[in-house]
């Protein structure tokens, strides 16, 4: 599981370095252009100080330095510092450096309109009114709007044609812009208002793939309720829960792309499973239990008033599937023993042991993931996203579908290079790298693969490869030796065997 958590970490912080940086019209304010200099010598300066401290701590990217979920951290102030329950350790120095330069060029940006206490007022927050972070300017002037503008839009717009994006620049005037957002949106007769966005986005997605492809989704679902295959539990909920069969076709279209459907799982099993979620038959121990079904037993009319529309709950059909797949990535649905599908009255003669769903979940703890970390739909491989508005709907979502869903597991086609690591092979063999390597490339599939001996270090080599993640990971199953239990041998003759092991390992490769 922690592996799987961590691939999509790393498909997630791959997708931001590649994620087109799109600037908001909203956050334009005419006359910026007044400040635009002024915004480009300071922007140069804070770039300089970020850097800096990102450098000298060895921090990756600008999400960790703000967000202090710091994956690795050189220059430590003690070799103990991570067991240091105290405040003085070297997260809170950095996240006390990081504070005193964004704060000292927020103070500069409202010095020339009187300082930022006599611009701002204290947080309406009793714990916070004298924590001068936590200051907010209400009634931001023109000039304040035109020159938060204009911090904004030069440091996006340089982040749109840098590799290295550093983009908390255009945010020290955060509350300003806010005001100009409402202002735009006022003028533009746009309503931005959504109870939650990413539950709002996955409904536009849904939505939107069902209304492109409906002659599959009228064949899909016409399989699952109607003819000699057609279970009348899916028609029964279909036909009172409108947006039920749409969650279904997704799920189908997904499960058919993660190759769920190859063994004992099949489509039926899949849209029971959503069923009897909804009904809050089967829940999680540690996550809420989210019921939005009703158990129905007959067929309602098309016009009674038992009809219900799932996308007027709050989140809308989004909420329902994101939840139904937290649900299907959580533990307790790994470890349960059996599903029933006779239950309650499904009608389905069929049961699911423990070990049949694990592909299931697998597939599901890196959707829910990668979907709630970065909004992108690219694991669900039935989408690929171009440009997704979670706050309007198909007048300003564009999405452009796979033309082909059976391609490679990841849609992002998303290549990673793996940290180097050191393998040991024998050095009289050294003549036979170049075949291992080959051998090694074909078996895993990596893109590229370099095996350098490390000189006056006997048997050691490097290895740096470069690939998609199941490359990489069948690249270092095949690589991974066990120690050998011999208690007989002494440590040089086990470190000989286990070397002579990887050798003989890889030239047994097709």
């Amino acid at each position: 599981r922690i592996r799987l958590v961590h691939d999509v970490l790393t498909i997630t912080s791959a997708c931001e370095e590649r994620s087109e940086v799109i600037v908001d019209s909203l956050l334009e304010y005419n006359g910026w252009e007044s400040y635009e200099n002024d915004a480009t010598s300071n922007l140069l300066v804070y770039f300089a100080h970020i850097k800096a401290l990102m450098d000298n701590y060895g921090i990756q990217d600008e999400g960790q330095l703000f967000s202090g979920c710091i994956s690795k951290i050189r220059n430590r102030i003690s070799d103990r510092d991570t067991d240091d329950m105290s405040q003085f350790n070297t997260n809170f120095i950095i996240e006390q450096k990081l504070t005193n330069i964004f704060m000292s060029f927020r103070q500069s940006f409202f010095e020339e309109f009187g300082g930022l206490i006599s611009c701002t007022q204290p947080d309406d927050d009793f714990r916070n009114k004298d924590v001068i972070e936590r200051r907010y300017c209400k009634c931001p002037t023109v000039e304040m709007k035109k020159k938060a503008s204009a911090y904004y839009i030069v440091c996006y717009r340089k982040a749109m044609n840098a590799n290295e994006r550093l983009l908390s620049f255009a945010w020290i005037a955060w509350d300003i812009l806010a005001e100009i957002k409402k202002e735009n949106c006022v003028l533009t007769s746009q309503n931005i208002l959504t109870v939650d966005p990413l539950y709002e986005h996955v409904s536009n997605v849904v939505t939107y793939f069902c209304d492109n492809n409906k002659e599959d989704y009228d064949e899909t679902i016409g399989h699952l309720t109607e003819g000699a295959s057609g279970l009348h539990a899916i028609k029964r909920y279909c036909r009172k829960y409108k947006g039920l069969d749409k969650l279904f076709y997704v799920l189908c279209k997904w499960g058919e792309h993660q190759r769920l459907f190859e063994g004992r799982l099949k489509r039926e099993h899949l849209c029971l499973l959503l069923i009897q979620y909804g009904l809050g038959y089967i829940s999680g121990e540690n996550i809420r239990n989210y019921v939005f079904l009703e158990q129905t037993d007959e067929i309602p009319m098309e016009d009674s008033d038992e009809i219900h529309d799932l996308n007027n709950l709050i989140g809308g059909v989004g909420k329902c599937f994101l939840r139904f797949l937290q649900y299907l990535s959580s533990r307790s649905f790994e470890t349960m023993k059996i599903f029933n599908f006779m239950r309650p009255n499904l009608g389905y003669h069929s049961v699911l042991m423990r070990g049949q769903w694990f592909d299931l979940h697998q597939a599901a703890v890196k959707t829910f993931y990668q979907i709630v970390l970065t909004s992108r739909f690219d694991e669900l491989s039935v989408f690929q996203r171009k440009q997704i508005s979670a706050n309007n709907s198909s007048n300003r979502t564009t999405f452009k579908f796979a033309d082909d869903i059976l391609l490679s597991k990841f849609q992002f086609h998303s290549f990673i290079e793996a940290e180097p690591f050191t393998i040991e092979l024998p050095e009289d063999l050294r003549s036979h790298d170049e075949n291992l390597k080959n051998k090694l490339i074909r078996y895993s599939g990596v893109h590229h693969l370099y095996l350098r001996r490390i000189p006056d270090k006997k048997n050691r080599v490097m290895v740096s490869a470069y690939g998609t993640l199941e490359s990489l990971h069948r690249l270092r199953d095949v690589l991974a030796v066990k120690p050998t239990s011999n208690i007989q041998a002494d440590n040089k003759l086990r470190s000989d065997m286990m070397l002579r092991l990887v050798y003989e390992r890889i030239q047994e490769l097709p």
